[in-house]
């Protein structure tokens, strides 16, 4: 049996993280916890049948320290000491993160963490807080670089979502073939959630009270199979050597005003890159549910249109209008009017390439949640010592990305022109 420890049960280890490791019969040696959750945490452990043999609560004043608080270090390293661990899973609030991954990469642990690998506060309005950032992340790299035998896994798992890996197939294939890259990526997704005034003060389960918002939840989803996208253009004769971005925002609390900045020269990929949050959903009722990560009328809407100039365009359609709950009593649960829809449109030139004007394909089998079967291929990967889809060193580009559009924001939250230029390694 295999042997871990478990930073913190928020909702999204709730929903994922322990019923694989359930699912797995994994060992939890440890759970690490605030005190300011510890009924809730008891309550819930209580209903399982894998308990961590022991429970740690953390101050929560200490939570987002920059080193792992030295109670709870004494108490990991004796069980490091007393037992064989090789993995720990980190789950926590995304500001806390750092002290537990540098902790964990010296002791040369596996570390499976969830994204956003790290973040920094006030990103949207301090320019200096998204460059150090980057920093800190560039810090982690080589500090992983010093203790090489710890695999840092990073939770993004639309990198092992079936469908989406034939996508990347697709586009390596054709791109290697005619020799022409990506022109163009629109990316939309809509969390379909819904804050009420008081959330956003008070929520710290996806917060906005904290100024890093969407694109450090769901968001970075998408900015990082971006990327992973376009690493097909690699297979043509055609490489970036730098990257152009602007970037603006529409929030609950303010409304930005939008310019267009137009620079079509000397560019091989154009991106179009939309992330909605707090706008349509199904939610009817004010009090929040004990399960705020998928319970609560919840529904995501998400597209992609890649266009590969004259020759092909693919299209991802993912659209639910069913919340999670539901999901066992609809038979006809993969269409869009379900929570597992998902459609992929191939658009090719037939008159120069002799393939198909035109496919639809429609991914499912019955009773297969193709989200959580991601989640768990990446989870075995971790576990199985074969961690290689989302290595830490993988999402240089996302944070540099990530790093620059809210470099941008905090420009604009200061009257200057949201505009960089980023270069490309």
């Amino acid at each position: 049996m295999k042997n871990i420890i478990l930073i913190w049960l928020w909702p999204y280890a709730k929903e994922s993280h322990y019923k694989l490791i359930e699912k797995y019969k994994v060992n939890v040696l440890a759970l690490v916890d605030l005190e300011s959750k510890k009924n809730i945490i008891l309550k819930y452990i209580n209903s399982k049948k894998n308990i961590p043999q022991q429970i740690f609560f953390l101050k929560d004043k200490k939570k987002d320290n920059d080193n792992i608080d030295k109670n709870i270090k004494e108490k990991l390293e004796g069980i490091l000491h007393k037992n064989k661990v090789d993995w720990i899973i980190i789950s926590t609030e995304p500001k806390s993160h750092m002290c537990y991954l540098k902790w964990a990469i010296k002791n040369n642990l596996n570390i499976f963490v969830d994204k956003p690998i790290i973040t920094g506060v006030n990103l949207k309005t301090n320019m200096e807080a998204s460059i150090n950032m980057y920093k800190n992340y560039t810090k982690l790299l080589s500090l992983n670089k010093k203790h090489n035998k710890s695999i840092v896994s990073v939770n993004t798992q639309r990198r092992t979502h079936k469908w989406f890996v034939f996508i990347k197939k697709l586009l390596d294939n054709f791109i290697k073939q005619y020799q022409i890259p990506i022109s163009h990526i629109q990316v939309s997704h809509c969390d379909g959630m819904r804050n009420m005034p008081d959330e956003l003060i008070y929520r710290e389960n996806h917060p906005y009270k904290y100024w890093y918002w969407k694109i450090m939840h769901s968001g970075y989803h998408f900015i990082d199979t971006l990327q992973w996208l376009l690493k097909s253009n690699e297979y043509s004769n055609k490489i970036s050597k730098y990257c152009n971005i602007y970037s603006t925002s529409f929030d609950p609390i303010d409304s930005l005003y939008q310019i267009n900045i137009e620079n079509y020269k000397k560019l091989i990929t154009t991106v179009s890159l939309n992330l909605l949050q707090n706008w349509f959903s199904r939610r009817s009722r004010h009090k929040l549910p004990f399960d705020t990560y998928k319970w609560n009328w919840r529904l995501r809407h998400e597209n992609r249109n890649i266009q590969v100039w004259p020759l092909l365009n693919i299209q991802i359609h993912s659209y639910a209008s069913n919340e999670k709950v539901y999901l066992d009593t609809d038979n006809n649960n993969y269409d869009t009017w379900s929570n597992n829809h998902f459609d992929v449109y191939i658009f090719r030139n037939s008159w120069i390439i002799w393939w198909k004007s035109f496919e639809k394909i429609s991914f499912w089998k019955k009773n297969e949640d193709l989200m959580n079967n991601a989640r768990s291929n990446l989870f075995l990967e971790f576990l199985s010592w074969k961690a290689k889809s989302s290595l830490i060193q993988d999402h240089k580009l996302t944070y540099g990305i990530i790093s620059t559009i809210y470099n941008n924001l905090a420009k604009k939250y200061n009257w200057k022109i949201p505009y960089s230029t980023m270069k490309l390694d």
